[in-house]
């Protein structure tokens, strides 16, 4: 018998497992048996051949006759588990991916959910086994989100369940005080899926929603998975204003007193003495938009330790939600870091560079050098970042203009 796929492994011809016994093919033995040290040597094998990659893959297995006896094609993104793509606390540990029943097909996404943080269990039964496999929502389809115009949310389910028993929860701001009061509306079947409209919104609106299943006399959540590591067990969208043609526009939703937090944290300095201080890269939860996409994203000041402070104070044009405590709206530059789950064109982080002087409101082309160097260095077959300037606008204003600058990174290389 062998693994085939992105793992390729032939098993011994004198191994055998009894029923209901385990063993573990890993990439690297003695790293797994360190990382669970109550795991038998008896019970590890490997390492395999190739990789099981993070971002997905297949693994099947074969019999003595070449015949295929099972296989899973997994990902790390919705409809799967996210929690299992390295969500953890212990070097080499984090959330498993596990498979609920062994009668039902490995194929089926309601067959498999993550293990709780750190509980995986190689070499023993899964956290949680059952054949009772609860339905799950395997693919989400919105539709464009304009002003004053409904939004329909349309669902495909890995089984049917009466339409009753669904409803779309959601709840709207367009100020960070607004009162957090959720609402429901309806979903009606229709051929092979659910469809549901939210009300139609004004521009600058942010609407976390999720769908929610009836079981028994309560309302659970169906989307997202109930544990996923989200900053809020909500999906978030946004209501754009008309777009303005001259360059594209980037929204943060960014609360008063963590705009703050931020400001002050980039005045108390990278450091004392030789210690750096932890307030100094420490971020705060944001909502970001592009279009009517958002994402839940985690926010800082981005510039070095002479520069990440320093820039005009705009609070007496800027007519928005501005810094808590009297603090000043200062034009600086932002570096916006994204969820592994829901990464923004597959980037990690977006760096904002300032456009604007400390003393002035006048408008700088200060990233006009870069950007036309980077130009120059890419005409020549040199790989350089991608750069343009937007408009960056927080909490439903305009804020100032921004040079977004791609990080050299692993992506980039």
């Amino acid at each position: 018998w062998r693994l085939a796929g992105d793992a390729a492994f032939a098993f011994a011809p004198e191994q055998v497992l009894a029923p209901r016994e385990y063993l573990v093919v890993a990439a690297r033995p003695a790293l797994l048996l360190a990382a669970y040290p109550g795991l038998s040597a008896a019970k590890v094998a490997g390492p395999f051949d190739g990789a099981l990659d993070n971002g997905g893959g297949k693994v099947a297995l074969i019999d003595a006759g070449g015949a295929g006896i099972d296989s899973a094609s997994y990902d790390d993104d919705f409809p799967w588990p996210i929690e299992a793509d390295g969500y953890g606390t212990a070097p080499w540990r984090g959330a498993s991916l596990e498979r609920l029943c062994a009668d039902a097909h490995a194929s089926l996404v309601a067959n498999w959910l993550a293990s709780p943080p750190d509980g995986a269990t190689p070499g023993a039964a899964n956290s949680l086994v059952t054949c009772d496999l609860p339905p799950c929502v395997l693919s989400l389809e919105t539709s464009p989100a304009a002003p004053g115009a409904p939004i329909e949310v349309t669902a495909h389910l890995s089984e049917p369940v009466a339409a009753t028993d669904l409803r779309l929860a959601y709840f709207a701001k367009r100020r960070h005080d607004d009162l957090f009061n959720p609402e429901a509306v309806d979903f009606t079947a229709e051929d092979d899926h659910y469809v549901a409209a939210l009300p139609a919104f004004e521009a600058d609106t942010w609407v976390r929603w999720r769908i929610e299943r009836l079981t028994e006399d309560d309302w659970v959540m169906l989307a997202p998975r109930a544990g996923e590591p989200r900053e809020q067990p909500w999906f978030a969208l946004f209501v754009p204003p008309p777009a303005a043609p001259a360059m594209p526009a980037y929204h943060l939703f960014l609360a008063p007193e963590d705009w703050a937090a931020i400001y002050k944290n980039a005045l108390d300095g990278r450091a004392i003495g030789d210690t750096v201080l932890d307030s100094w890269d420490a971020t705060v939860p944001a909502l970001f938009a592009s279009g009517d996409r958002a994402f839940d994203v985690r926010v800082r000041f981005q510039g070095s330790q002479w520069q990440r402070a320093g820039g005009y104070d705009a609070t007496a044009a800027f007519g928005c939600e501005g810094p808590a405590d009297f603090l000043p709206a200062r034009l600086l530059s932002f570096r916006i870091g994204f969820p592994k789950y829901d990464q923004f064109r597959g980037r990690k982080a977006l760096i904002l560079n300032k456009q604007h002087d400390w003393g002035t409101a006048d408008f700088r082309f200060h990233g006009l050098q870069t950007r036309t160097g980077f130009r120059l260095f890419q005409a020549a077959g040199v790989a350089a970042p991608d750069t343009r300037f937007a408009r960056l606008r927080i909490n439903g204003c305009d804020f100032h203009v921004v040079l977004e600058i791609e990080r050299p990174d692993e992506e980039f290389l």
